[in-house]
């Protein structure tokens, strides 16, 4: 709550000279941090994409350890959510959900996935069933995407760097999956990292700037994104900006955001951490009209713990491309 404190903080100040909110995505442990900013400031949010992530307040359900990540949980499970979404209003924690009602919804995952399961993010449709008018929710559960970002470009094959497909298929209906629930985590892949990085540029020898798979330098690697021939930026411009389909090349520059001063006092327990900088990407147009632009936020996983990783994420998953088609500011956190 207090990571997302502070980019709401930093976010605010620039949306106020708007006069409207944000909108949201994330990845991974960014989805699940995309819900906790939806849920917590529901008041200040115009649109939010979760991809991958797990339902609000999850980690209050029993055997959340698994359950978070596989899904399928039951309907006793998600009473208690809706339980904790209500007691975190009542204690005035969070904002009413009665304004989640309008605000529109783009949710994704891949049948690849061997990280957070496509039953996960079902469990996340599910728990927004309760608060979000069933028009305004769209889910893109039938791609063979792996845990990575989607793209309609690029060498990544759909699902690559993911699980051996299982005999899904996909109905009729295009947005769910059909098979057993029954899933086998892919172990080939060493996920592994640790934390020993400078707060402000990141790993200091060149062994330590990549993790098994990524692709370095600014390159995509095939464990961040696939190309499923589903533009996910696209869908999130095109659906939460209300912004015609248009892709443009992002060449301005990642700027370095300073966030420790908007992190509330909270922070200081033991819970609560926050980089000391987070990225933004602002279009030229933006610089010399900047409240004629909207402000969109995305999250990034764990794996882009380190800074380098954390600025060739955020140049690979398109966001940028279609934000400057768009004349949208990106905060990167």
């Amino acid at each position: 709550m207090v990571l997302a404190s502070a980019i709401v903080n930093l976010t605010l100040c620039a949306a106020s000279a708007v006069g409207r909110g944000v909108t949201l995505s994330g990845h991974s442990a960014g989805g699940s941090m995309a819900i906790q900013h939806l849920f917590a400031f529901s008041s200040a949010v115009d649109g939010a994409a979760v991809a991958a992530g797990s339902a609000y307040g999850c980690y209050k359900i029993e055997n959340y350890e698994d359950d978070c990540y596989y899904g399928n949980i039951s309907e006793a499970q998600l009473d208690t959510l809706t339980t904790y979404v209500a007691e975190r209003h009542a204690a005035g924690l969070i904002d009413d959900p009665a304004n989640l009602r309008s605000i529109p919804m783009l949710l994704f995952v891949g049948l690849k996935d061997t990280v957070v399961y496509p039953d996960a993010m079902r469990d996340v449709k599910r728990q927004l069933s309760y608060y979000v008018e069933d028009a305004k929710v769209t889910a893109v559960f039938n791609t063979s995407a792996a845990h990575v970002w989607s793209l309609d470009t690029g060498s990544c094959g759909c699902g690559e760097c993911g699980r051996e497909d299982y005999g899904y298929a996909t109905d009729s209906g295009g947005d769910e999956a059909l098979g057993s629930s029954e899933y086998n985590y892919d172990y080939s892949h060493d996920y592994s990292y640790d934390y020993n990085y400078d707060y402000d540029y990141g790993y200091t020898s060149s062994e330590d700037y990549s993790w098994p798979g990524s692709g370095g330098d600014g390159e995509a690697s095939c464990c961040d994104v696939n190309n499923c021939g589903y533009a996910l930026s696209r869908d999130i411009f095109t659906r939460l900006h209300n912004a015609r389909a248009g892709r443009a090349d992002a060449t301005s520059s990642l700027r370095r955001v300073r966030q420790w001063p908007y992190v509330p006092s909270a922070a200081g327990e033991s819970h609560a951490s926050l980089l000391e900088h987070g990225y933004l990407y602002l279009p030229a147009a933006c610089e010399e009209d900047l409240e004629k632009c909207p402000i969109h936020v995305h999250y990034h996983g764990c794996m882009q713990s380190r800074a380098k990783l954390r600025k060739e994420w955020s140049s690979v998953i398109e966001l940028n491309e279609y934000g400057k088609f768009d004349a949208s500011p990106t905060a990167f956190d």
